[in-house]
């Protein structure tokens, strides 16, 4: 994101900020701050005071009669436009209507690169995740006291006074805390806000930019951690809340609530396809890295993404987190190691694409790792590969599976489309950690 970016969609965490940046926050969110009951008062009293005037009372019920004949005309317009046959919605490009919450205005992708100090990894600590089974759904207001407690916003120094700002999710006693790598992107460090309102440094275990998880560790001890769920146990039409602090530290605490909308839906974005969860619970800028809790008071995944706007308009009620199971499985990586375990990959950026008359389906490339043996192999942008290893691609986990079955080093055997011309490319597998500067 750029820097003007920055400026527009994060605000510095300033507890004792004045009355004018209250307001200046107020407006850039299309709110507006109530008069004082003394101004009020005032205003109502001195309007009390002015003389009665006919005049304008009979301009008011003429106004009155035009806006009735006003509201007439539109619900008959209304009726007429949608009893109309109406248009096909336009074609959805996968490039334009998946949003991470702080990549507003920025690359789709996520860097993981930051310079945030390091902490050093522990091997004795794991996430646990424990099941919902036999126990008994809370009541929403105790669930909210239960749970914000373990909630905190995450505030990162990009340069100057420009911040990122997101949630995390407190997993131990003793500091270690859970949130999105892209809310750490470009960031040269980080500060963790406890309910309380408690401002610590944190240091930096881990991050994987593959499915944008990290863990942040602070100095603290005696803390409220969340207790998480086994996210193969959710099912459509769970309750769920998400706990956060949407646009700024001036809405922390936020709760909403919805259900589980999907399982296991594969989002693909900036090239990288995960496989979330999706919600409808409103989730706003300044969600990410924060929990999404089911009805139970336990986390059920780490919200990092919601469905913005499609080329016909705005989109409502789409988001998605990613379960506790891969959040598990990365964090203990991260935890014992400080990145995750090495593995292949191609090196390329796709977009699931299906079959159309001028082209076929299989996996758009969007970009190319210069450095990967792909470019060496010339794949290029706007290429679809349609197989692997001779198997006809129908979505990327084909493509994650075989890559999962093979080491680096070792190749496949590329069927690409190219401008109506079928090719065929032998490419290496690279190592992930290498490629992608993870140390």
């Amino acid at each position: 994101m750029e820097d003007e970016n920055k400026k527009q969609w994060y605000q510095p965490m300033e507890p004792d900020s004045d009355r004018e940046e209250t307001l200046d926050l107020f407006e850039e969110a299309g709110l507006y701050e109530l008069k004082d009951n003394g101004e009020l008062f005032r205003e109502y009293a001195d309007r009390a005071r002015q003389p009665e005037q006919r005049k304008k009372r009979r301009w008011g019920i003429l106004l009155w009669i035009l806006a009735g004949a006003a509201v007439v005309a539109l619900i008959i317009g209304t009726a007429v436009y949608f009893s109309r046959e109406q248009e096909p919605a336009a074609e959805l490009d996968p490039s334009e209507y998946y949003q991470f919450f702080e990549e507003y205005g920025k690359s789709q992708t996520i860097t993981g690169e930051n310079d945030i100090p390091r902490a050093d990894p522990d091997p004795s600590v794991q996430l646990t995740l424990e099941t919902s089974a036999d126990l008994e759904a809370l009541e929403l207001q105790t669930l909210y006291d239960r749970c914000v407690v373990s909630v905190v916003g995450v505030m990162g120094q990009v340069s100057g006074r420009d911040y990122s700002w997101g949630t995390g999710i407190i997993m131990t006693a003793d500091g270690y805390i859970l949130t999105n790598t892209h809310v750490l992107d470009d960031t040269d460090g980080v500060e963790i806000s406890l309910y309380d309102g408690t401002v610590y440094e944190a240091k930096l275990v881990g991050a994987d930019a593959e499915n944008d998880v990290a863990v942040l560790k602070i100095d603290a001890e005696g803390l409220t951690p969340a207790a998480f769920a086994d996210s193969d146990e959710a099912a459509v039409g769970d309750r769920v809340v998400a706990i956060g602090n949407p646009l700024s530290g001036t809405f922390s605490g936020t709760m909403t609530d919805g259900i589980i909308s999907g399982l296991s839906r594969d989002v693909t974005y900036g090239g990288r396809t995960s496989t979330l969860l999706q919600t409808n619970a409103a989730l706003n800028e300044g969600n990410s890295g924060g929990p999404l809790f089911n009805i139970y008071g336990q986390v059920i995944g780490i919200t990092n993404m919601k469905m913005m706007t499609t080329s016909s308009g705005t989109v409502e009620g789409i988001g998605f987190a990613i379960p506790t199971t891969t959040v598990k499985t990365v964090a203990d990586q991260l935890l014992a190691e400080g990145h995750t375990k090495d593995r292949p990959c191609l090196g390329i950026y796709v977009y699931e694409v299906e079959a159309e008359e001028d082209h076929p389906g299989g996996l758009l490339v969007d970009s190319v790792e210069t450095e990967a043996d792909a470019a060496r192999q010339g794949l290029q942008a706007g290429d679809i590969v349609t197989a692997i290893n001779g198997e006809t691609i129908t979505d990327f986990d084909l493509v994650q599976d075989t890559l999962n079955a093979m080491d680096i080093g070792d190749t496949v055997t590329l069927t690409i489309w190219r401008d109506g011309t079928q090719l065929e490319r032998t490419v290496k597998l690279m190592s992930y950690n290498e490629l992608y500067g993870i140390n």
